[in-house]
């Protein structure tokens, strides 16, 4: 449930979704045209970082996964040939 959950909060598609509804909200509201591209350059960046660094980490955990498996294969003799 909280890999979903990570998923989704992870996704380009819902943020920029967000901010375009934020946007439509603000203009609505009578807020400036330049202070809603400000605040919406800044969440877009801020959120395309945050995005990056969960997409690494989510990498790095899943090269880590595979090498503690090799590992535990080669230990119990399964994995290659015996020296």
């Amino acid at each position: 449930m909280m890999e979903e959950l990570h998923r989704k909060l992870a996704s380009r598609k819902l943020w920029l979704a967000l901010v375009g509804v934020f946007t439509g909200v603000a203009l609505a509201f009578g807020v400036e045209s330049s202070e809603i591209n400000t605040v919406t350059g800044a969440v877009t960046a801020l959120l395309s970082a945050a995005a990056y660094i969960m997409t690494e980490g989510a990498v790095d955990v899943q090269r880590l996964q595979a090498l503690t498996e090799a590992v535990a294969e080669a230990k119990d003799g399964n994995g290659g040939t015996a020296a």
